[in-house]
């Protein structure tokens, strides 16, 4: 999704673990007293506490592109160094228009993945990111032109644990989003949160219905997401869940796969660089094109993956939830 400020202004994570976990301390279930709910959290390994409370999606009844994994995508892009000295994705085929759109634009939901991610801010606190992928996001009508569409677009949700137990959560949406204390978040089997993603740009919001976050044209036409009750996706019941722990530098382990890495600008030896899975992205999807007005584009850039993302993945304590 993009930011739609200068549009105003303008036009005014496998469930068998994918990758072995590095040990550490974790937290909670219901029914017990607080220091033995604690002994027993900290017993945990960050894979399991992933898997707790990893998010119930809900997509739109009329969503046309759903979340494909990392790696089936990677066939349909090409990695290519561009003129910031950073190498990022590019689809094989070319789209003939802004508009365009490409069959695996659609994504696959029966095979798709969230990518979850352990990060210890401090000794009491520990955010668990849930990031998930779609290779397109579409834009919005607005006045005679729709923007913002953009290849490849990264999602998120973030369950916040402070002194062993789920404090606070944190849905993604455009330039912002919406954090909300665990006890007011809406839940399945108590510990998943529900999170319902928006037709086409995939903003996440804790209910159905009408979502207004921006407005155009001097205000007479409202920016707006939709949510309803379509396909329900929990991600650790269908083998969805991909762990990942971060270190305390902010980068994963080793064993994490080269994509993930933050070295933008270059590519391990021996491997091909136009290979997606050879080495970091920097943006995940094609360049701008078409008609713009300020920074929105008919077709807008790919969007930055989680390794871009330090305000979120570093190992910051004081680090908002987000």
């Amino acid at each position: 999704m993009k930011r739609w400020v200068s549009l105003f202004c303008v036009v005014s994570l496998l469930l068998g673990p994918q990758i072995a976990m590095a040990q550490s301390s974790e937290k909670g279930v219901n029914g017990k007293s607080s220091t033995n709910r604690v002994q027993q959290q900290s017993s945990e390994q960050p894979q399991e506490l992933m898997k707790r409370y990893a998010p119930r999606l809900i997509f739109d009844k009329s969503e046309s592109y759903y979340p494909m994994s990392v790696e089936k995508s990677f066939p349909y892009f090409d990695r290519e160094k561009r003129d910031d000295g950073n190498y990022s994705l590019k689809t094989k085929e070319n789209l003939e228009d802004p508009d365009s759109t490409l069959p695996f634009f659609n994504g696959d939901l029966s095979t798709s993945k969230i990518y979850a991610y352990y990060i210890k801010r401090s000794d009491n606190v520990v955010d668990i990111v849930y990031w998930v992928f779609y290779p397109y996001n579409q834009g919005k009508k607005v006045a005679w032109w729709t923007l913002g569409n953009h290849v490849g677009d990264w999602e998120h949700v973030t369950v916040r644990l402070t002194n062993s137990s789920p404090s606070q959560v944190y849905l993604s949406a455009h330039s912002g989003g919406s954090t909300m204390g665990w006890d007011d978040a809406p839940k399945v089997g108590g510990t998943h949160p529900i999170a319902y993603v928006a037709k086409g740009s995939h903003g996440m919001y804790k209910d159905a219905g009408k979502h207004v976050y921006g407005f155009s044209l001097g205000s007479l036409i409202d920016v707006v997401d939709y949510t309803s009750d379509g396909k329900v996706w929990d991600p650790w019941n269908v083998d969805a869940l991909s762990y990942f722990v971060s270190k305390d530098n902010g980068e994963t382990y080793d064993s994490t796969p080269s994509w993930m890495r933050k070295d933008f600008t270059s590519t391990p030896s021996g491997k091909n660089a136009t290979d997606p899975a050879s080495g970091a992205i920097y943006m995940w999807g094609n360049s701008s094109d078409g008609t713009c007005f300020g920074s929105e584009c008919e077709l807008g850039d790919g969007p930055t993956g989680p390794s871009a993302k330090d305000d979120i993945m570093k190992n910051s304590p004081d680090n908002d939830v987000n």
